[in-house]
Order: C-alpha cells, then structure tokens, then sequence
C-alpha cells in the first residue's frame, strides 16, 4: 500500500484522506452474508467445487453457532454482535480471534467493496486490511460533504446485506481543520476527527 500510495503524486491541499472501518467487523460478519458473498464468486465455478463450498460452509457454520465463551466461571453461546437473546442460524456471527475466519472476513470485505464500486468514482485510491480501510478523494471535501457520503454508503451497503448489522465509520485527515469536538488523534498537527453517519452541529 506503502508504495502504492508514494506513486499517486498526493499533494496535501488537493485531496481529501480518509480512513473508512468497518464497525466491530468479526462479531458483525453474519452467516448468511458470508453465504451471500460466496455465492457471488462462486456463480461461475462448475457445480462439483460449489458442493464443495456449501459442504465447508456447513462445517463452519456448526462451529460459529457452537462458540462457547467463558466467563467469570460460566458458560455463554457466542452470538457475534447480536442484541437479541434468540437468533436464527444464518444470523450467528465470526468470533474474534478465529484467525482461520480471516479468510471470510476478507471475502465478506472485498463483496461489499465491489457492489458499491460506483461510490467510490471520484476516488483516487482505496485500499482495505481486514475492517481498516484507506480512501483518498479528489478536492478537499468539507465535513459536511463526507457525512452525506457516508450516510449515502451506509444506505446502500444496508441494502446490499439486508438489514443494518454491518456498520461503518471514518476517520479524516485534515490538517487545516480548525478545532472540533471529535478529536481521535493529533499528531505533528496532523488533526484527526469521526463521522459515524450524519449529525448536525446546529
């Protein structure tokens, strides 16, 4: 990415840096999103390696909805970032630190990233590490121009997985930024600050 980056030309007052994460990624990545983005790959291998895909999903789906987490000397059943005492099946989520779960996650990652490709036109670069995205934009955007950005992704990306389990923020580098409530990080004056959808300051 390092090199990627150094070869864009960047210049300070003409683009707009902006990290875009995915909220709680691991207990947020459901089984049938997972399911959703396999299907999406798979549609033009032959029908004997999608059998083969949809048996290794059964294998780990039983080992997603049998995670027991221990603690304070009992034992809980793992629902990922569920709120609700009862959830289906297709609902149950990846478990943080399952490294071998990675491998979905990023499928999961890059199905999401494709299917809102037409969001992404005016961008100069974008990059994703597992839930840590980078996004460079044309111009400098101003704060409100983000937040509507976001909000727009957010839509769409709801679309996409059917429901709004799968969250995202940013995180933008502006160093001419003048003071604000949401400081994250301020680093050789370099200030950082969130949008987590849209909010009015008025």
């Amino acid at each position: 990415m390092k090199e990627k980056l150094e070869k864009c030309g960047l210049k300070q007052n003409e683009v707009t840096l902006m990290s875009l994460d995915i909220v709680n990624m691991y207990p947020s990545i459901r089984v049938k999103l997972i399911q959703k983005a396999l299907n999406y790959y798979a549609k033009n291998l032959p029908a004997a390696a999608r059998e083969t895909i949809d048996l290794c999903m059964d294998i780990v789906q039983f080992g997603m909805k049998s995670t027991l987490i221990q603690f304070q000397g009992r034992y809980y059943v793992y629902k990922g970032a569920a709120k609700v005492r009862e959830i289906l099946e297709e609902d149950v989520a990846l478990a943080i630190g399952a490294y071998k779960l990675a491998f979905l996650a990023n499928i999961m990652a890059s199905y999401v990233f494709e299917e809102t490709e037409g969001c992404f036109v005016k961008c100069i670069f974008r990059g994703i590490y597992r839930d840590d995205g980078l996004v460079i934009f044309t111009g400098k955007w101003t704060r409100m121009q983000i937040a509507c950005w976001l909000s727009q992704y957010q839509t769409l990306v709801n679309r996409i997985v059917e429901g709004d389990y799968l969250q995202f923020t940013m995180e933008v580098w502006s160093p001419t930024e003048p003071s604000t409530k949401e400081f994250i990080n301020n680093n050789n004056n370099c200030e950082f600050w969130v949008i987590r959808g849209y909010k009015s300051n008025k």
